[in-house]
């Protein structure tokens, strides 16, 4: 044996000429000579590997065999998108799902969204940017629904349970019935003072017409 010569399994593992991608549970089979026709991405790294080690930076179980098998613990949605790459030298989307999952997809298994056609690309940037601005939203939202929730924290003690109470029958009518009765109470006093402001008014204009 040569020194510099890799064991002979990674020899045998390198000039098979199928390999199965089990991701997330699907199986996918694919010629290793697809897979090297772009080195820079995970599959290409994975197919040259010649070291166990190696092979595990870039999937997260492997099962040699006759195919030799390699594992990913991936969503497998937008796999068979990634995987037609490989086989036609084009990129197209699947269309579906969103576009943060798939940005996500593509940084895993080392792919530039830039390579994308652009029948595709036209879609998929304007979504990644709406996408990740109802995420901030979302964000944002939440952040402050929780200061609202801390600002409202009354404590645990009977003075503090009351207050808490009295705030929610006051501010939140869907609390209780209590709270909606008292929402639907208010509301109607607010018309009434409304109506009888308008026909005091109406009387009032009638007077001076008349006098």
């Amino acid at each position: 044996k040569k020194p510099n010569e890799p064991p002979k399994t990674q020899q045998n593992l390198r000039t098979k000429k199928v390999v199965i991608l089990d991701v997330g549970g699907d199986r996918f089979t694919a010629k290793r000579t697809t897979l090297h026709r772009f080195p820079t991405t995970r599959l290409g790294r994975l197919v040259r590997a010649d070291t166990i080690d190696k092979i595990l930076e870039n999937c997260d179980e492997f099962f040699p065999g006759d195919p030799p098998e390699y594992f990913f613990d991936r969503n497998p949605d937008n796999f068979p998108a990634v995987l037609n790459m490989y086989r036609t030298n084009k990129f197209h989307t699947t269309g579906s799902g969103c576009a943060l999952v798939l940005q996500k997809d593509l940084e895993y298994w080392g792919i530039d969204p830039y390579s994308l056609e652009a029948c595709c690309a036209l879609k998929y940037f304007p979504e990644v940017d709406v996408s990740q601005s109802e995420k901030e939203m979302d964000l944002k939202a939440k952040m402050k629904a929780m200061e609202q929730a801390e600002e409202e924290d009354f404590g645990s003690s009977t003075l503090s349970q009351w207050r808490s109470w009295l705030w929610n029958t006051m501010e939140y009518p869907w609390t209780s019935n209590l709270a909606q009765f008292l929402a639907l109470f208010s509301l109607s006093m607010v018309l009434l003072s409304t109506v009888t402001f308008i026909i005091s008014t109406a009387d009032e204009l009638q007077k001076d017409a008349q006098g």
